[in-house]
């Protein structure tokens, strides 16, 4: 690999670190919402 596409790829692997730390909080959401909705659909 180049010099220049080893930095461009550390550029795409920080952005989409940054993009997981900001979705984190929605995807933690979205597990607990579909944690209930198994409890509810496991008939307890």
């Amino acid at each position: 690999m180049q010099p220049d596409e080893l930095q461009h790829s550390k550029t795409i692997q920080m952005a989409q670190q940054r993009t997981l730390a900001q979705g984190g909080d929605c995807e933690r959401r979205i597990g607990r919402a579909d944690e209930r909705l198994e409890q509810t659909m496991g008939g307890h």
